[in-house]
């Protein structure tokens, strides 16, 4: 199932620009687009997204 990049800043205490950053910065490449050019984040964009804010916090488990 994918998710918006609404419901994903909403889950993830994000802004919306912040998604947009890291997907133009490199950090989120694989994010699938609907054909009306929307994202599309499904699983794997998810867990990278969780990977990378565990990184920036310091605090992984």
């Amino acid at each position: 199932m994918a998710l918006s990049i609404g419901v994903v800043a909403q889950q993830y205490d994000l802004s919306i620009p912040t998604l947009r950053y890291y997907e133009e910065q490199g950090l989120l490449p694989f994010i699938k687009r609907s054909p009306a050019g929307r994202r599309e984040f499904r699983q794997a964009d998810l867990d990278c997204l969780c990977d990378i804010e565990c990184l920036k916090k310091k605090v992984c488990s």
